[in-house]
């Protein structure tokens, strides 16, 4: 099983071209955030309140251990609460 990448805290959300929620992490990547039950429980990136919250929180980023370089910026402005004007 390959090692977990380090911690990286969620600055901000947008949407894929496919209505997913992507993180932007602070070390420039993004990573999806899906709610996809019974595999990936994620509840609170359903709603905008659930994704403030989760404003600052570390998720694992393995972009960063396999040094990759920062994504490029989303095609739509991200707000930090993931919905305009959040």
């Amino acid at each position: 099983m390959p090692e977990p990448g380090p911690p990286r805290a969620i600055v901000g959300y947008h949407r894929d071209e496919e209505n997913h929620w992507v993180a932007r992490l602070a070390c420039g990547h993004n990573q999806h955030v899906r709610h996809d039950p019974p595999w990936i429980l994620r509840p609170w990136v359903t709603h905008a309140e659930g994704r403030r919250a989760m404003l600052g929180h570390a998720l694992a980023c393995l972009k960063c251990a396999r040094g990759e370089p920062p994504d490029p910026p989303p095609a739509h402005p991200e707000e930090p609460g993931g919905e305009p004007g959040a």
